[in-house]
């Protein structure tokens, strides 16, 4: 049991570990070379929008497509965090840190983290650290904590049904 115990733990920082390298390796990319990225993404999106309701094609550097690729680069820093904080708090846990204590410890890690991969982005070519930015990454450590804390709720109402029927 201890070393089942042991992986867990190795796997949980090693997720985190992992994590925050994709994010930094995201961060260090040039202003030119992330809106690349974002733009196919975009791209894919509006074409695919534009199948579905049988529209004329968007073009590339229109009004549309560029309120869709600003959602998509958003997004994308909104759901790293999402995941991000989702790790940092299981990797908590799994080290015995209480309920209450793994997510203050997740949402304190996850501020750190945004604050520091938007002052490295200000040091990148073509980009620049935005306080938008760490709201943004903010806001989705505290959706995926509501989240957290809305299926701790279920579980423990579940559990509560169980042991009354027994």
């Amino acid at each position: 049991m201890q070393n089942s115990s042991g992986i867990k733990k190795a796997l949980s920082i090693l997720s985190v570990l992992a994590f925050v390298c994709i994010i930094f390796y995201s961060t260090l990319h040039t202003g030119y070379e992330s809106n690349k990225t974002s733009e196919k993404v975009a791209l894919f999106i509006v074409n695919a929008i534009s199948d579905i309701f049988n529209l004329p094609p968007v073009k590339l550097h229109s009004g549309l497509f560029s309120a869709v690729n600003t959602i998509v680069r958003k997004l994308a820093h909104f759901m790293e965090y999402f995941i991000l904080c989702g790790l940092f708090y299981f990797a908590f846990r799994i080290f015995n840190a209480s309920r209450s204590k793994a997510k203050l410890y997740s949402l304190i890690s996850i501020i750190s983290l945004a604050c520091i991969d938007e002052t490295v982005q200000s040091f990148v070519p073509g980009r620049d650290g935005k306080l938008t930015d760490i709201l943004i990454d903010t806001s989705g450590a505290l959706i995926a904590l509501v989240i957290i804390r809305l299926f701790e709720i279920i579980a423990s109402r579940k559990r509560q049904g169980v042991e009354k029927n027994h």
